[in-house]
């Protein structure tokens, strides 16, 4: 089966506020497919995200607003629990439990969605790396490959003709 590249293909945003319900589809092996290309054989999980208007849920909010507006530094666990103002341990578990995927994994996501966007625009591989929060091309390269199935050249290549 085939892999999407496209933005349809990465996890939507989450609206913490709003309590929206959201869908997001992961296949074991941590590849990322899109409901649009996934064949017959392919068993998708479902993953449910119902976000309550608890105090966790708000501080959630002020760390996801942190990781978009910060995608091009650092984003070390401790700042992001530090921000949410819960321990480590009780972090990762809270937006495990209300994100459907540990921290680290969004936040590649979110780099590797940022990166697509720069690429379409046609910036360079370099510098959408560096934008994006990677610390060089080949570290964008290796999670972009995990995650879309493709290159960053390829999927420029691909962005272009279409």
């Amino acid at each position: 089966t085939r892999r999407s590249c496209g933005q349809d293909a990465l996890f939507p945003t989450h609206d913490l506020l709003s309590g929206r319900r959201t869908t997001q589809f992961a296949v074991a092996g941590h590849a990322v497919y899109s409901a649009k290309t996934a064949g017959p054989s392919l068993k998708l999980k479902p993953m449910m995200t119902t976000i309550s208007q608890s105090g966790d849920a708000r501080s959630l909010a002020a760390v996801l607003a942190h990781i978009a507006a910060n995608l091009d530094e650092p984003l070390p666990l401790d700042d992001l629990a530090a921000i949410s103002g819960l321990s480590v341990w009780r972090f990762a578990t809270v937006f495990r439990e209300r994100i459907g995927m540990a921290p680290h994994r969004y936040v590649s996501l979110q780099r590797v969605r940022h990166a697509q966007g720069l690429l379409r625009e046609g910036a360079t591989r370099a510098s959408a790396a560096s934008e994006s929060g990677f610390c060089d091309q080949s570290h964008l390269s290796r999670r972009f490959k995990r995650l879309c199935g493709i290159t960053p050249g390829q999927y420029q290549a691909r962005s272009a003709a279409s």
